[in-house]
């Protein structure tokens, strides 16, 4: 029997620490890998529809509030019907009759439009 540091250890208690240690491994821990890998095998179409399933950078969040939503052709179109109709409306009563000048304004007013509210 030894005495260490105030608390009595034998060899028959680090013995028991040790056993148990390799019959949780055996028992417990090895089985649970083993349902994992199975569970993960029977069920592959999961990764496939999950978008997610892409690594991540390490420390990089779940949710990135700057993604875009797949919703820019939406936008880009509701933009463009609100500068054609802005312009079918005020260009003409200002007296802009040129058609190379008219597209260039209409074609910078959609694109700093899109632009500004993209990243919204």
């Amino acid at each position: 029997m030894q005495v260490c540091a105030g608390t009595v250890e034998t060899g028959v208690f680090k013995r028991l620490r040790e056993e148990w240690m390799y019959w949780r491994f055996r028992n417990i821990t090895r089985n649970r890998q083993r349902l994992r890998i199975w569970l993960r095998q029977r069920s592959p179409s999961r990764a496939k529809m999950n978008r997610m399933s892409r690594p991540r950078a390490r420390g990089a969040a779940m949710y990135s509030p700057y993604r875009t939503t797949g919703n820019r052709g939406l936008l880009f179109v509701a933009i463009v019907a609100a500068v054609l109709t802005v312009a079918n409306v005020a260009l003409p009563r200002l007296g802009v009759t040129n058609t190379l000048l008219y597209d260039l304004l209409l074609l910078f007013a959609v694109t700093y439009a899109y632009l500004r509210l993209a990243r919204v």
